[in-house]
Order: structure tokens, then C-alpha cells, then sequence
């Protein structure tokens, strides 16, 4: 029993050990990653590549380095119980396994098998397997992607405060992406960049694509966390966030902006259409969409040398750009109603039902 115990322990050291080493490598991802540059924009998919490459192996090295001192512990301190090295080898049995796999473990591994026969059979073994002709989307970044997301699927412990921290550089990045719309180029990434060129790039992400592509995933972020946050103060963080994150997206001047909002406003309510406050929240996300277009057809009444787009050629015209001002009235007459439908404001369906309340998760959903 005591032997038992103190595997226990020691079992549990070495899994808080490797949760915090996930931790850290999860952080720089989503913090350190989106504004890391080498050469500024001259070497940026490269660079970062291999930024990723070196913390994805260095988290995978790490954690098996952790495993093996585990065993080796655990194997000294060995009695007539199993030691560690046999319930390894036996989790590799095909029924364990089938206790902890997950649906998108079959997915990822089919994927993997795939791209590897793909990379077999191809004329170019080294560019599939690196994917240096390209993005550097080959086989072996997706090896890393894998052996990453295995490493975080089973070790990480996921807290709150890790999503805060990427949407605040999220948001530096936007704000950047922002002032680079302007010409004001606050870091000097544009000063040996061809005339033709600068509208091409954006912060620290580069490709305007790839920009829009990003921050629109931070607006989401910060969106949904202002959705289905209690707390006054943090719901005013991420209701400041979201402005900064759907502005920065619309600057980005590329057209994969629509899909995003689209399919942000568009699969939100299923999720949050429970309560008053959430669906009061979800009009408030409205809102600072359309303010956002204010304050972009705003920055286009200023000096800029941008291509054009989708929202540029929008809101050329001249009614457009005010409906913020309609939108938040009706905002906050929505809110002034559904606080006066007390009870229930701000609290899950169940029961003491107002009217509003019990239509609210069917029909709304349905529209």
C-alpha cells in the first residue's frame, strides 16, 4: 500500500512536471508565435517555421526525456506491484487503447497515413516531406502538428488565463495591422519593401490573407468569451478586445473577412442563445461589427495607399456607414426590456419562465 502510494506520488509530480512544460510550449504558440519575426518580412514563413519546429520537437523531446526518468525511478523503487515500465507497455495494448482514443486521434492518424503515402509516391520527396517549394505545409510539419497535439491532448491542463493572454497579442497585432494601413509602419518592417509590395503585408503576420485569417480568430475569441462572461469588468475587457479585434480584421482589407464574419455570427447562437444576457451580448457583438465598418469607412477618409476590397467598395456608400447609430438604439432598447423581464435576467432556462425566456432557445435558434 505504501509502495503504492508513493508511485502515486511520483506519479503525479511527473505529471504536474509535464503539464507546466505543455503549458509553457502552449503559450509561446499562442502568445510568442503569431508576433515573431526574424527579417521582418523578407524571411517570415521560414523563420517562423522554424521557430515552431524547434519548440514543437523541443516539447516532444522533453516530455519523452520526462516519461523515461519516470520509468527509471519507478523501476528502482519496484516491488511485487506492476512497476511502470509494464502498465507502459501494456496502455500500447489495442484494447487500452481504445479506451482513450478519441474521435479526432482516427482522424489525425488517417491524415498522417495519407500525407505519408502521398509523400511516397511523389516526384518530389523532399519538397512534399518539408514543404519548401510552398508553405511549408509538408509532411513533416504535420508529423509535428501531431506529436504536439498528442502532447497536449494528454498532458496539458487548460486555464482561462491562456486565452486572455493570446487575445491581448492578438490585439497587438491588430493595432499594428492598423497603424500599417495608414503608412505609419511603426516598427520599420516596410522600409526596404517595394512600393508595389507594401500592400501586401500586414503586422507581424505578413500575408494579408493569412493577417484576416488570424484576427478574425481573435475577434471570435474575445466575442464569445464577452458572450458568456459573468464577471462586469472582464465582459468590458473582452468587449474592448473584440472592437480592437474586429476593426484590426477589417483593416486587413482581404476578402476572407466575409467568410469569417459569417460563420462567427452565423454558428454563435446555438451555442449561446440560452438566456437573456447571452442573446443581449450576441446584439452588443452586432453592434461592434458595425461600428468597426464606422470607424474603417472613417479611416478611409484619411491618406492610405491600399489596395481595394470588398468593405472598401461597400462602404462607399454614404448610408452604410452610419448604421451603427440605428443598431445601437435598438441595442439598447433590448436591453432595457430584457432587464425588465425580471426574473431570470442573466440566468440559465429553467424554470419561473417569461415569455421571452421560452421562446428564446427554439426560435431564435431557428431564425
Amino acid at each position: 500500500m505504501a509502495l503504492n502510494k508513493k508511485r502515486q506520488s511520483l506519479g503525479e509530480i511527473f505529471s504536474s512536471i509535464a503539464s507546466g512544460v505543455t503549458g509553457v510550449f502552449v503559450f509561446i504558440i499562442l502568445v510568442v508565435f503569431p508576433l515573431y519575426t526574424h527579417d521582418m518580412y523578407f524571411d517570415i514563413l521560414g523563420a517562423r517555421y522554424v521557430f515552431f519546429k524547434i519548440w514543437g520537437f523541443s516539447l516532444v523531446t522533453i516530455l519523452a526525456l520526462l516519461g523515461l526518468i519516470y520509468l527509471f525511478i519507478d523501476k528502482k523503487n519496484q516491488s511485487s506491484s506492476p512497476p511502470a515500465i509494464n502498465r507502459f507497455i501494456d496502455a500500447f495494448r489495442f484494447s487500452n487503447i481504445k479506451k482513450h482514443i478519441i474521435i479526432t486521434d482516427i482522424f489525425f492518424v488517417a491524415m498522417i497515413i495519407s500525407m505519408t503515402i502521398s509523400t511516397i509516391g511523389s516526384e518530389f520527396k523532399e519538397e512534399s516531406f518539408y514543404g519548401n517549394a510552398g508553405r511549408y505545409q509538408g509532411l513533416e510539419c504535420w508529423i509535428i502538428y501531431f506529436l504536439t497535439y498528442i502532447a497536449i491532448t494528454r498532458t496539458f491542463k487548460f486555464k482561462k488565463w491562456y486565452l486572455d493572454f493570446a487575445i491581448l497579442a492578438g490585439c497587438f497585432a491588430c493595432i499594428w495591422g492598423t497603424m500599417d494601413f495608414f503608412a505609419l509602419d511603426p516598427f520599420g518592417f516596410f522600409r526596404n519593401v517595394g512600393g508595389s509590395q507594401r500592400g501586401m503585408f500586414a503586422s507581424s503576420i505578413g500575408n494579408l490573407n493569412t493577417y484576416t485569417n488570424y484576427t478574425i480568430m481573435i475577434f471570435a475569441l474575445a466575442g464569445t468569451l464577452f458572450v458568456l462572461e459573468k464577471n462586469t469588468l472582464k465582459a468590458f475587457f473582452y468587449a474592448l478586445m473584440s472592437i480592437i479585434a474586429c476593426a484590426g480584421s477589417i483593416y486587413g482589407i482581404s476578402d476572407n473577412i466575409i467568410l469569417g464574419f459569417f460563420g462567427f455570427y452565423l454558428f454563435l447562437p446555438f451555442f449561446v442563445f440560452t438566456d437573456r444576457r447571452k442573446f443581449l451580448r450576441y446584439l452588443i457583438l452586432v453592434d461592434i461589427l458595425f461600428f468597426s465598418m464606422f470607424l474603417f469607412w472613417i479611416g478611409l477618409q484619411l491618406p492610405h495607399n491600399w489596395q481595394t476590397s470588398f468593405f472598401i467598395d461597400l462602404l462607399r456608400n454614404k448610408y452604410l456607414p452610419f448604421l451603427f447609430i440605428p443598431v445601437t438604439v435598438i441595442v439598447v432598447i433590448v436591453a432595457i426590456v430584457l432587464y425588465k423581464l425580471k426574473p431570470n435576467y442573466g440566468t440559465k432556462i429553467d424554470n419561473n419562465l417569461t415569455p421571452f425566456d421560452s421562446i428564446l432557445p427554439k426560435q431564435f435558434r431557428i431564425a
